[in-house]
């Protein structure tokens, strides 16, 4: 009896130590919910506050707070705002932003780099956004932005939440409307910077140290010297191309001066890579600032500047396509005066005589190597102002602008006949190419397809005449074939 009564006893010693080593880690979990609520309440009003003062440019309160942060925050930022910008050349390509070409603009964009949403609208608050929805916003502090040809950046609450950035849309360097992207704050805030090298400047004792060197050293100390542009030249570590630019950039580190961010290309751990130089002084004596990795960055420049290149030239010849060169000259027509002092324009419509026989005869390489040729020399007779395209087939097309007289224009149709003769072929199989071409000057015409009929008005009746020549005429003048 005594021993099953001490047994018992142990056994309820054993329970009430188990419920108090239960209630130790209750309370335990409460201090450790509750110390995970104050840093995540900490946090936020810290990013907020971080946030808020890159907004009102608090340069020196920023200082005071996380520099990491505010770095990535910023640079982020500065990166979006930048893809927004480079990205409104492809809308230029079109008269109106809102058909449905610009949604796969969109699409492209938003995909590329990362944007939750991105879309275009006009002044008055008409958008269209990257899934096709049309809709009409009211944020009248963006559009004041906008149009104070301000970039714009809006506030917000808390980690969660989307932050909305916006660029001025221009077209002929007029605020047209706004290209504007939803960007997620928790995004920026997973992003990891690792290729980015910090730096600092410290004139006191003369020197730049580099943080988080990817070679073998964490921290290199140099003299300051040893980054003068003839010594980096010298040493192979930049380029005499990129030396003007480095000079300027290092011209604005020793002196202490305000300078935006630039994109440059140098050699560091024995590789060459495109870098963001962003700078900032602190005081009299020190510098500081960083060495942004920007190889991703001019990887999607270049392929936006192929995309837009792409679009608007013939992959035969390197000339405008037709629907480029028509939307230039439409372009020129509406925007354009006719000048006082006589100087006129003129649109030549030209086709080249017996290609078909010589595409038959020769071959379709043969052809394709005439057309190529072709293109060649007309964008080598006319000025960097002129337009020069292909409309298909062995269809040219220039738009001349703004010569001397109608004796320019002569000139000008009398060279293009001569660089255009040329005899393809060997022997008897052998075809001679020129080119019959119609010409009309700009008067009153106010549309693009006016201007064209008479140029191929003119085309036909040159070709009446026995090919290999020109004809010109005018609205105000029916026939200006006479040289003056």
């Amino acid at each position: 009896m005594e021993t099953g009564r001490l047994s018992g006893e142990q056994d309820e010693e054993k329970r009430q130590e188990v419920r108090r080593k239960m209630e130790k880690d209750d309370r335990h979990r409460s201090c450790f919910c509750d110390m995970m609520l104050v840093i995540f309440i900490a946090f936020t009003i810290n990013f907020n506050k971080i946030y808020g003062l890159l907004l009102e440019k608090d340069m020196e309160q920023v200082r005071s707070t996380s520099g990491f942060v505010t770095k990535l925050i910023s640079t982020e930022i500065e990166n979006l705002q930048a893809a927004l910008d480079s990205s409104q050349r492809l809308f230029l390509q079109t008269d109106d932003v809102q058909d449905e070409k610009s949604v796969g603009y969109l699409n492209d964009i938003q995909k590329k780099f990362g944007f939750e949403k991105v879309g275009i609208s006009d002044l008055e608050g008409n958008s269209l956004d990257n899934t096709g929805k049309r809709e009409k916003l009211n944020d009248d502090k963006m559009f004041r932005e906008i149009r104070n040809k301000q970039k714009y950046i809006s506030n917000v609450m808390n980690v969660s939440d989307i932050m909305l950035l916006a660029v001025p849309f221009y077209r002929d360097n007029r605020v047209e409307g706004v290209i504007w992207g939803h960007a997620s704050i928790s995004r920026i805030m997973v992003v990891k910077h690792t290729n980015d090298i910090p730096f600092e400047i410290n004139f006191s004792d003369n020197t730049l140290t580099i943080y988080r060197n990817t070679g073998a050293e964490e921290i290199l100390v140099r003299e300051i010297d040893y980054y003068m542009p003839e010594n980096m030249l010298a040493r192979g570590r930049i380029t005499s191309g990129e030396y003007p630019t480095y000079k300027e950039i290092f011209d604005h580190l020793t002196t202490g001066q305000k300078m935006e961010p630039v994109v440059f290309k140098f050699k560091i751990n024995e590789k060459w890579d495109y870098h963001k130089i962003h700078i900032k002084t602190v005081s009299q004596e020190r510098v500081i600032g960083f060495l942004e990795d920007y190889n991703e960055q001019m990887v999607q420049e270049q392929r936006m500047e192929e995309i837009r290149v792409k679009s608007q030239t013939d992959s035969l010849t390197g000339l405008y396509n037709r629907e480029y060169f028509v939307r230039e000259c439409v372009r020129c027509i509406k925007d354009g005066k006719h000048p006082d002092d006589g100087k006129v324009s003129a649109l030549f419509l030209l086709d080249l005589d017996y290609f078909k026989l010589a595409n038959d005869t020769l071959g379709h390489m043969t052809g394709d190597q005439i057309l190529k040729e072709c293109g060649r020399k007309l964008r080598a007779v006319i000025r960097e102002t002129d337009l020069a395209g292909r409309l298909g087939g062995d269809e040219f097309v220039l738009f001349i602008k703004n010569v001397k007289d109608v004796s320019s224009v002569h000139i000008c149709a009398e060279k293009i006949n001569r660089v255009l003769r040329c005899t393809y072929g060997t022997g008897t199989r052998n075809v001679a190419i020129s080119a019959s071409m119609g010409v009309a000057v700009w008067t009153e015409e106010s549309s693009f397809e006016e201007l064209y009929q008479l140029a191929d008005k003119a085309l036909y009746m040159a070709k009446d005449k026995g090919r290999d020549q020109y004809q010109i005429l005018s609205q105000k003048t029916a026939d200006l074939n006479q040289k003056e």
